[in-house]
């Protein structure tokens, strides 16, 4: 099985995910920002409460580790095309000394 990844195209799909990411930041604040006093009883407005409170944390954290995925996959695709130009330096030098066979491989 052989992999081809287009860094364009993944920086792409990844800065979308970080701004999904970032979107979750918004539902965190707006969850916590809940009046439970529209309730209409103080027994039912505390348990809002404690449930938007419990669901904002429970966003926070998938946000952190989201955030974390984005980050690395970043790092992922600088690596890749790092790796992309030294292979292509290795295989430029070894054509001027005349060591490539014109298949893409070695002499």
């Amino acid at each position: 099985m052989r992999f081809s990844v287009e860094p364009t195209s993944a920086r792409r799909v990844v800065r979308q995910a970080g701004d999904r990411v970032e979107e979750l930041t918004d539902v965190v604040r707006e969850a916590r920002g809940v009046d439970a006093g529209d309730a209409g009883s103080l027994l039912v407005g505390g348990a809002v409460s404690v449930f938007f409170e419990d669901r904002a944390e429970a966003v926070e954290k998938l946000r952190t580790r989201a955030g974390s995925v984005v980050r690395a996959a970043g790092e992922v695709i600088e690596v890749y095309e790092a790796g992309d130009r030294e292979m292509a330096q290795e295989t430029e030098a070894l054509a001027r000394r005349g060591e490539v066979s014109g298949r893409g491989g070695l002499a």
